[in-house]
């Protein structure tokens, strides 16, 4: 390849790489890890030699910058570190590659993105960063990148057709795990990827990758309401809103009509909105806690199940988070005091996912809290000498 071609294909992979980038959160997706800023950075390690594989993923994280900062879709901190660490891991990685091959490539990108993130989420926030070793998960976006890359060595006649699968593969992955379980279009995906992996094997014609992106379609079709929902909230930073002072604007009237739902939460880059206004009955799970920030913490089993996303079932075994905001705790809890375990509520609030932990969900803040059936003890007697759970 000539040096002005391969300059071309550095300058559309910065762009792509720093569009996928974007889409990233503050600590990573169980199944996702990081999602496609690994996948960046894999790609990057694998189609080119060391010095260029940094100088795209230093070209892609600053073209992500601005997508992270400005509509506050992530923390400034996780924004400019994405810059200095993630050039810096991909570099041994892309070393690795050409010495070592593909698969020992990945699996070292993966180790060292997991001990980079883990490192510097335990140095700044102590052992609440735990949740940042999720990030090894984003090897099961390796096989994705491999059929991008093997569909990228084929002929020029069919890259397009492999290459264009293999992507809109990976993005139905992607999408259908964010934090919502979209479970039909996960199955499809890994078809469509398993005969994208097969074309590349058996040397077929392009018809068989061209089925693989009809299945993908179909799969994203049949994700319903969860895949809608990861879709609103992985593409926040794409939204034209978010950019504004409007960002944050309550638009459902059977709650309290404010121009800034999280005016009085801390730090709402964390928070992704899913609907400004939801309300669900389920039964106390654990005992109330006072977080660091002051919110009145608990977490209910609801009946509603589509509230709950794959970090609530794995990392907060079922239950869905509530919190209570400081300002607004004697208005919320004034008159019942508190909650207990075994107590049947119905709670109204902001439904979020909470991007700076296990991706799980949460109404935060929760405006409205009623006990609709009480428990044997009342509050605070039924939390004294419990063991508390965050």
């Amino acid at each position: 390849m000539d040096p002005v071609t391969e300059k071309k294909w550095l300058c559309l992979f910065i762009i792509l790489g720093g569009i996928g980038t974007s889409l990233m959160v503050n600590v990573p997706a169980i199944f996702l890890g990081y999602g496609f800023a690994y996948l960046t950075m894999l790609l990057a390690a694998w189609l080119f030699k060391p010095r260029d594989a940094f100088l795209a993923v230093l070209g892609a994280t600053i073209l992500a910058l601005p997508f992270l900062i400005l509509p506050k879709s992530g923390f400034i901190e996780v924004a400019l570190l994405n810059v200095l660490v993630r050039p810096i891991v991909t570099y041994p990685a892309s070393i690795i590659r050409w010495r070592g091959g593909l698969l020992v490539s990945a699996l070292s990108l993966t180790a060292l993105e997991g001990v980079a993130a883990l490192a510097i989420a335990i140095l700044y926030y102590g052992d609440d960063g735990i949740h940042t070793g999720l990030a090894v998960f984003g090897l099961f976006l390796a096989p994705f990148a491999y059929a991008i890359y093997g569909s990228l060595e084929r002929r020029s006649s069919e890259k397009i057709v492999g290459a264009f699968g293999g992507f809109i593969a990976s993005m139905a992955f992607y999408f259908s795990l964010f934090t919502f379980p979209a479970v039909p279009t996960v199955l499809f995906s890994v078809i469509a990827l398993l005969l994208l992996l097969y074309w590349l094997v058996r040397r077929e014609r392009v018809t068989i990758p061209a089925i693989g992106i009809i299945i993908v379609v179909i799969g994203l079709a049949l994700g319903g309401n969860a895949i809608q929902a990861n879709l609103k909230t992985a593409l926040y930073p794409f939204e034209p809103s978010s950019w504004t002072d409007l960002r944050w604007t309550q638009d459902n009237s059977s709650c309290i009509q404010t121009t800034n739902v999280f005016e009085y939460t801390h730090t709402p880059s964390r928070l992704r909105i899913v609907d400004t206004c939801v309300e669900t009955v389920g039964v106390v799970k654990i005992p109330p806690f006072i977080a660091g920030d002051g919110d009145y913490c608990f977490d209910v089993v609801p009946e509603n199940k589509n509230l709950l996303g794959i970090g609530n079932l794995i990392l907060r075994k079922g239950g869905l988070h509530i919190e209570v905001v400081p300002a607004d705790q004697e208005r919320v809890l004034g008159e019942i005091g508190g909650v207990c375990p075994g107590d049947v509520v119905r709670v109204r609030g902001v439904w979020v996912i909470d991007t700076d932990h296990g991706m799980w969900t949460e109404i935060h803040p929760a405006e409205k809290i009623e006990v609709i059936k009480a428990s044997n003890k009342r509050w605070p007697e039924c939390v004294i000498g419990m063991e508390l759970e965050e």
